[in-house]
């Protein structure tokens, strides 16, 4: 049963006393609650849809910067040896340091951004269905992982749209459009 006490296109109990009986054999009726969901849900579908993109595009840049990691970190050891600021013990910690850093970051960089493209997707497929007011489950579980700060590909974007989805989808014209999207399947 809804929150709502006035929502009763959940009940499955006997039609008979409904007094809004009506509205459970009219396809208008029907097509005008799904019209009213969907324009309540298109700004955080679209913000899941961001989110899940650039998801994408975070795992693509990181899956790059692996094949440069090695050069990119020579780099910056050789800016440490070459800097006549730094006192030569300092310099020794220095670069012990980055290199037991650099040994630890390689080996986790393409597993995250397996997992980085994996939830982008999972969010970039709740957008989708949020859109076409389909899988509410899914929805749901994408807009969670969108505000996961280390799950989520843009934290802030993500808490946002993530905390936007499901504030919407909990209200009676959004769960009514659902509804009417399930009884029209049938």
């Amino acid at each position: 049963m809804s929150n709502y006490p006035d929502d009763d296109y959940q009940r499955h109990g006997d039609r008979n006393n409904d007094p809004l009986d009506d509205r459970y054999d009219d396809p208008e009726a029907d097509q005008q609650t799904i019209a009213a969901a969907r324009n309540r849900v298109l700004g955080p579908a679209i913000g899941l849809l961001i989110t899940g993109v650039l998801g994408f595009v975070l795992a693509a840049v990181n899956a790059v910067q692996f094949h440069q990691f090695d050069e990119l970190w020579e780099k910056e050891m050789k800016k440490i040896e070459d800097d006549p600021n730094i006192p030569a013990n300092q310099k020794q910690e220095q670069l012990d340091i980055l290199e037991k850093v650099g040994k630890m970051i390689k080996p986790i960089i393409i597993p995250q951004a397996i997992l980085t493209a994996l939830l982008s997707l999972i969010i970039l497929l709740a957008g989708v269905n949020l859109l076409k007011l389909t899988s509410p489950g899914l929805v749901k579980t994408g807009a969670v992982l969108s505000f996961i700060p280390c799950l989520s590909p843009c934290c802030f974007l993500g808490l946002v749209f993530g905390i936007w989805t499901l504030v919407v989808m909990n209200r009676a014209e959004v769960i009514a459009g659902y509804t009417a999207m399930h009884r029209q399947s049938y």
